[in-house]
């Protein structure tokens, strides 16, 4: 056993008393002012201890940075020993000791809490995907930098994308007659925000060794100012979310990002500190928390990641407070807004101690970027195509969005690569085999796409299978496993769970049987382990296979 592990007990421990100290005054609330029964009040304590084992158990299993489901169940055990306990400390005889009572007690709630546990785990890993398509592109946001010819250019009106209404009254302030945001006065150079926008472009084409010379070019052409930095965090954060399923990436990436994260805070804090009514300053030190809380998203420590991004979100109203123009800060404002209110039910009460997000806010300025924004158009649209397919099953919208942008940049592999997700979402398989099979030979041809083109292949494979060519996804999913830059990839485990189903469908069952098996001796992803038991017990239908792409 690992110190984490025993950590980890410690930290169930205590979370199953906290939690039935917190369902006790809930059902103690209810209570007071009426009748109840001697028996109906024991019926109601069983109920609340039972609850607190499973509640516990869920808490710890979604909020623990790693997998922890045995963990909450020894701790649960430990807590009902440990109350067993005042045997030995009192006078009275229903205090007794009994082993055989203690040890059904512990055992039950051992499984209260085991379950629990992954029940969390499995709502963390399908919060956690959402967060990361929907984060792709936030991480990359232009951060209201000084405009450049492209990003001059007007908007026109049958372009902007809204949700619920055209004119939105965000506060008092966006109504009135206000300076475009790029008209707010910045300390960049012109030829700085050229760099920073060719370092993007380079970075949404995956050529994150190109924008990385690019990022740093900035940082030490402008030595006092965050964007160069900041930059490069953010590349470093896309970088580890491509390869977070990779053990020891964390490892080799975490230092490079703490090193330019701890120097893009200084330098924004250091501009804030000359003048702490600077929209620009206070805009980049809450985009520096942000990030860093993405980061720890990434790494599933949620609880630092929402005070971090808690942190972020006050210097972002701070900056809309200064400057009601500075229409791109309202995307963070919008991300921090939308995810703190569809947290799950028992983690949405703790976020709302913090701070109230609201999802119909946070979509109110996702839109008012995206019709008013000049330089984080295009992040607000593909953070929206995430939260439209994975939370607000909109998928035909997402699609229309993801056309937008594609049009935008026909030559963006990365956007035909979301068109190939968002009709894939939308049940289109033979557009998402026809945009799929364009894109792979491309993706093959380009040295910095290259290493990608496995997980291409995996959701072309999910099209195939989509449209019942099993023999076509079989072949493409095998390509997948074959042409993976690293066995360890969880895109490598998919594809064998995808091969598995495929066999199946085709009536082939040893052959699925292998390849579940296969995919159960790999580390658990997304589910990955307990699907494939599933598919060990019984071959699944065509309806289960489908319904897994969207879960």
């Amino acid at each position: 056993m690992t110190s984490e592990s025993r950590r980890w007990i410690a930290v169930s421990f205590g979370v199953f008393i906290g939690v039935e100290i917190l369902l006790g005054v809930v059902v103690a609330k209810l209570l007071v002012g009426s009748f109840v029964s001697h028996v109906t009040a024991l019926k109601l304590e069983l109920i609340l201890v039972l609850s607190s084992y499973f509640l516990g158990g869920y808490i710890v299993g979604y909020v623990s940075p790693s997998v922890r489901t045995w963990e909450p169940a020894v701790g649960a055990a430990l807590a009902v020993a440990f109350t067993f306990l005042m045997g030995f400390f009192s006078p009275l005889c229903f205090f007794g000791l009994a082993l055989r009572r203690a040890g059904v007690g512990a055992a039950i709630a051992f499984c209260l809490a085991l379950a629990g546990a992954r029940l969390g785990e499995k709502a963390a890993a399908k919060h956690l995907r959402t967060l990361a398509l929907g984060l792709l592109a936030a991480a990359f946001s232009r951060q209201a930098l000084a405009a450049s010819p492209e990003a001059d250019k007007a908007i026109p009106q049958d372009r902007a994308v809204a949700i619920s209404s055209p004119a939105l009254a965000v506060s008092p302030e966006a109504d009135k007659e206000i300076p475009p945001s790029h008209a707010v006065p910045l300390s960049l150079s012109a030829e700085a925000d050229k760099i920073i926008l060719q370092g993007l472009d380079a970075a949404y084409g995956f050529d994150f060794e190109r924008a990385a010379s690019l990022f740093a070019a900035v940082s030490q052409g402008a030595p006092e100012h965050p964007a160069g930095p900041f930059f490069l965090a953010s590349l470093h954060w896309l970088e580890f979310s491509q390869n977070a399923d990779i053990p020891g990436t964390i490892d080799a990436l975490e230092p490079k990002f703490n090193e330019v994260m701890d120097e893009a805070f200084s330098r924004a804090k250091k501009m804030h500190e000359k003048n702490r009514d600077d929209p620009e300053a206070n805009f980049y030190l809450g985009a520096a928390y942000g990030m860093k809380g993405r980061w720890q998203l990434l790494k599933r420590q949620w609880i630092r990641a929402a005070s971090n991004g808690y942190k972020g979100y006050k210097y972002l109203q701070r900056t809309i407070e200064l400057y009601p123009g500075f229409y791109d800060a309202y995307l963070g404002l919008g991300m921090y807004d939308y995810y703190s209110d569809t947290l799950p039910t028992v983690l949405k009460f703790a976020a709302n101690l913090i701070a109230r997000g609201d999802k119909q806010r946070g979509l109110r300025y996702i839109d008012l970027t995206m019709a008013k924004g000049h330089y984080s158009v295009t992040e607000a649209k593909l953070f929206l195509v995430g939260v439209l397919a994975g939370y607000e099953k909109r998928p035909q919208r997402a699609l229309e969005i993801v056309q937008e942008l594609r049009h935008e940049r026909p030559n963006n592999l990365f956007f035909i690569f979301m068109e190939v997700i968002a009709r894939i979402n939308s049940k289109d398989w033979f557009g998402a085999i026809a945009f799929g099979e364009f894109l792979i030979p491309r993706v093959r041809e380009v040295p910095y796409t290259k290493p990608h083109v496995s997980l291409f292949d995996l959701y072309l494979g999910d099209a195939y299978l989509g449209a019942k060519d099993y023999d076509r996804a079989l072949e493409t999913l095998n390509r997948c496993i074959e042409q993976a830059p690293e066995p360890r990839k969880a895109t490598v485990t998919y594809c064998r769970l995808r091969m598995a189903q495929a066999f199946d469908l085709l009536g082939r069952r040893e052959e699925a049987l292998k390849c579940y098996a296969d995919v159960k001796r790999r580390p658990d992803f997304f589910d990955s382990q307990d699907k494939a038991k599933r598919g060990l017990k019984r071959p699944p239908t065509y309806d289960e296979v489908v319904a897994q792409f969207f879960e």
